[in-house]
């Protein structure tokens, strides 16, 4: 999406007319941070091609007025949506958080399809939360909140591909070291501390009242 819409539907049809590829996905925080990029000439391209589009909506009170007007517009358009976000410390780290922002989208019809463990990539120490406290933050709303709005995966992504507890073959305890196996590789992933890896309070995180009724602060979008 920090591409102009020349420039997408271009790619688009190239894509298209030159290889096999039929299906397209776009995974954007675009309409979080700058809601104003989608136009209706972008809708209308998204929607010519077919593609679907991820969101990675952390928050709830992300779903601002305006981010919730373009997700109304793309529902409107027939565009294909999901969300899928990181448990993040500092910022959604509390299961209360989590199953405001799943119920959020769910009302405005986008279902969350992975929460994933935060990556260990670089100067992001300070928002990586421990396997064992994702499984415990996720397993609280799997138990909880009905399969409709509980259906997600939790995932980890690694070197050797998307990862989830199945593929869990030992933990090394002494070492806080887990050796992942998938397709037959294998991987290991040295876990942020426990002493480290300090919860966030609720009210830190959920310091006032959101809204996400439909708005519509523009003229909707109209294929003709």
């Amino acid at each position: 999406m920090t591409s102009s819409d020349d420039v997408l539907e271009h790619v688009l049809s190239r894509v298209s007319n030159e290889s096999d590829i039929r299906s397209f996905r776009i995974h954007t925080r675009g309409p979080v941070y700058e809601p104003q990029r989608v136009t209706h000439r972008f809708i209308r391209i998204i929607t010519k091609y077919e593609v679907r589009i991820a969101l990675h909506v952390v928050h709830p009170y992300e779903l601002s007025p305006e981010t919730v007007d373009v997700i109304l517009q793309f529902k409107q358009a027939g565009i294909s949506l999901f969300n899928q976000f990181p448990i993040l410390r500092g910022i959604n780290d509390h299961r209360d958080v989590v199953e405001m922002l799943l119920r959020n989208l769910a009302g405005l019809g986008v279902v969350t399809t992975s929460i994933y463990a935060p990556e260990p990539v670089g100067k992001s120490f300070q928002y990586r939360v421990s396997l064992e406290r994702v499984f415990r933050i996720t397993d609280s709303l799997k138990d909880d909140l009905p399969s409709w709005l509980a259906s997600f995966n939790v995932c980890l992504d690694t070197p050797i591909g998307k990862v989830r507890r199945i593929h869990i073959k030992h933990y090394d305890a002494t070492s806080n070291t887990y050796l992942f196996e998938r397709n037959s590789k294998r991987f290991e992933y040295r876990d942020i501390s426990p002493f480290i890896d300090t919860p966030t309070d609720r009210e830190s995180l959920l310091y006032k009242t959101v809204d996400t009724a439909p708005t519509r602060n523009r003229e909707p979008y109209s294929s003709v």
